[in-house]
């Protein structure tokens, strides 16, 4: 039977699944500012980050509160970062914070400096979007904007990127090449995992999602700018990383286990077990390819697909479904028959698989300016449970097996 948990106090904000969950019993949340700012007061509702007690059914949330703040791009296990910035003259001041997950404590771990002497503001400076990328309790990154306004380097807007070790408080510049052909400026996801007792980082290069990147590809093909045509996945032990780091040494290509060229394009990246799967479009054939690493024997297997899909989806049980969100009508394919499994009904509803069993589906309902999502069995196409409103989401927490909704 699907256990389906509601909660309830976030009607005006966005409540989304971390990915981290401790015990088995703690699963952890982001929530939004206020949607909507004429609800907005000085006592709230703020964003900040929610520990749902699958157990007792209990929250804890930690805000923000009324203060200017930068998210992290990426979680570092139980460890979530963030920044409050303050403007003194010219100089604009980050304050991270490092919250640990497990008692709902957060601490001011560093302090960041950087000067902006085009700006009289935090308001009108690029260094509002500075990026956090969290590793684990001791390291971050983090992304510094390029700050000149008609700037026409080819560089994803940033000037580079600082290694944050927050036991020494120091930081360290992040040298720039990726290999031959690709800079660390054009990061978009991060991620570190435990493999044989050993933390390996996973960086993802390329600031394009594939729809945009094959559009850019019709448009100019071969001819794309620095930072779309190149897309890179590196994997590399974190320590060593670091070691890198503090030797001035960049990152060999040697770590490189995939990339894609002007041609191709990531449409997913997941882990599950011991395996890396990366789903590759092929913009000149209108095809797919399914690449498999295994974080063990460091092998690449590719199996190429006839079709193109926009993601695959792989299944705890290894099982894989196409997802094809591109076509007038979203479709759900079974990859391992062949069989369609799901349209939309209409244009209007998204759709995208929540886990092996069930496919969420998200339609806006103009004239009631709310929102409607349904969870469905994917074989039975079956109505499992439906919520609504504003900011309605459902989170799958696959280590409690059970499904949490706000309405």
């Amino acid at each position: 039977m699907t256990e389906m948990l509601h909660l309830h106090g976030f009607e005006n904000q966005f409540v989304a699944y971390s990915g981290v969950t401790l015990d088995e019993r703690y699963a952890v949340f982001y929530v939004s500012d206020a949607i909507y700012e004429e609800e907005l007061t000085e006592s709230g509702p703020f964003a900040g980050v929610l520990r749902y007690d699958l157990v007792n059914h209990t929250t804890e949330f930690v805000s923000y509160g009324h203060r200017s703040y930068i998210l992290n791009h990426s979680d570092a296990g139980r460890w979530i970062y963030y920044a409050y910035l303050s403007w003194e003259g010219r100089t604009a001041v980050l304050a991270i914070h490092q919250l640990d997950c497990r008692s709902m404590h957060a601490k001011e771990v560093y302090i960041l400096r950087l000067t902006d002497d085009l700006a009289e503001n935090i308001e009108v400076s690029a260094l509002k979007y500075t990026e956090l990328y969290g590793l684990n309790q001791r390291y971050l990154l983090v992304a510094v904007r390029d700050l000149d306004p008609f700037s026409k380097k080819r560089n994803s807007g940033f000037t580079g990127y600082l290694l944050i070790d927050v036991e020494l408080g120091q930081s360290f510049p992040v040298p720039e090449r990726i290999g031959p052909n690709d800079r660390i400026v054009h990061l978009s996801y991060t991620s570190v995992f435990e493999q044989d007792h050993i933390e390996q980082l996973m960086l993802v290069t390329g600031r394009i999602g594939v729809s945009e990147k094959r559009a850019e590809w019709d448009y100019s093909q071969y001819d794309m700018p620095e930072g779309t045509a190149i897309q890179s996945v590196v994997m590399i032990p974190l320590e060593q990383f670091v070691q890198n780091i503090r030797n001035h040494l960049p990152i060999d290509e040697t770590f490189i286990i995939d990339q894609c060229d002007p041609a191709h394009g990531y449409a997913g990246i997941s882990q599950r077990g011991s395996s890396l799967f990366l789903c590759k479009q092929n913009f000149s054939e209108n095809s797919s390819e399914l690449c498999t690493y295994g974080l063990k024997n460091r092998q690449m297997e590719r199996c190429g697909l006839e079709e193109c899909y926009d993601n695959i989806y792989i299944g705890e049980d290894l099982n894989k479904f196409g997802i094809r969100t591109s076509e007038p009508l979203d479709q759900i394919y079974d990859l391992d028959s062949g069989e369609l499994l799901y349209t939309a009904s209409d244009q209007y509803t998204m759709v995208r698989m929540i886990n092996a069993q069930c496919m969420l589906t998200r339609k806006f309902i103009a004239e009631q300016e709310t929102l409607l999502l349904q969870l469905i069995d994917i074989y039975t196409l079956q109505v499992i449970g439906a919520v609504t409103g504003r900011c309605a989401s459902i989170s799958y927490i696959p280590e409690a097996g059970v499904y949490l909704c706000s309405e």
